[in-house]
């Protein structure tokens, strides 16, 4: 389908909604990737302490927060979990094409 990588990666370098194209700037994905990773990892924290919530609601039979039952913390949680996958997915792709284009830089 495709004859080499480098026609693979610029599928994905084609320029963003933002107007800049992917890995025109080295430190600009470094900040992107470091932006998404904080924002997973506030995301996945936010849902554990969703799930805390559930738990702790759920052994002392009560209803928190605006009569919020356990099991609405416990989708909650499983809402947050799922949410957190988006920003990782993007982290990961990033990695990967930064590398790739780092290993194309060195064979040249």
């Amino acid at each position: 389908m495709y004859s080499n990588r480098e026609d693979i990666t610029s599928l994905y370098l084609v320029r963003r909604i933002g107007g800049d194209a992917f890995m025109d700037d080295r430190e600009s994905v470094l900040a992107e990737i470091r932006y998404f990773s904080r924002l997973a990892n506030f995301v996945m924290l936010l849902g554990f302490l969703f799930l805390a919530l559930g738990i702790i609601s759920d052994s002392l039979n009560i209803t928190t927060a605006y009569t919020l039952k356990p099991m609405s913390w416990f989708l909650m949680a499983i809402f947050c979990m799922v949410g957190s996958i988006n920003p990782k997915m993007h982290v990961v792709a990033s990695k990967h094409l930064l590398g790739i284009k780092t290993e194309n830089k060195k064979e040249q």
